[in-house]
């Protein structure tokens, strides 16, 4: 049964969404989603969010979603990170969802079941 992540698109400060879908993988330079990723698993759903800023707080923006195809490690100079291949969908018309404390670049798995998944991954 697949999990559930929510996960940003910011990295160094910078939008990176078109290059992510692009290029069909996820990354985050945040330590805590590093720690995270080796936990997501092939087949696993994830959705990429935006901020909506100061004007509307309590929720976010889901801009696309897609399912884990495989994870790599990559070590350049003394760091090691992992991205995701991901196969993406982007949502024509971003999806507004309320925000359940997805602040951060990456949230923890959730199930199928969980009543806030549903808004974020129906197609």
């Amino acid at each position: 049964m697949p999990q559930y992540w929510i996960a940003g698109a910011m990295v160094q400060n910078e939008d990176v969404i078109d290059t992510l879908v692009e290029h069909s993988f996820w990354y985050a330079d945040s330590e805590a989603a590093q720690e995270l990723i080796p936990r997501i698993q092939m087949g696993d759903r994830l959705a990429i969010k935006r901020m909506r800023g100061p004007n509307d707080p309590h929720h976010i923006a889901i801009r696309a979603i897609g399912e884990a195809q495989a994870t790599k490690a990559y070590h350049y100079l003394h760091e090691t990170f992992t991205l995701i291949y991901v196969k993406w969908i982007r949502l024509a018309q971003e999806r507004i969802v309320p925000i359940h404390n997805w602040m951060g670049a990456l949230h923890r798995p959730y199930l199928e079941a969980d009543p806030r998944i549903a808004g974020v991954f129906s197609l």
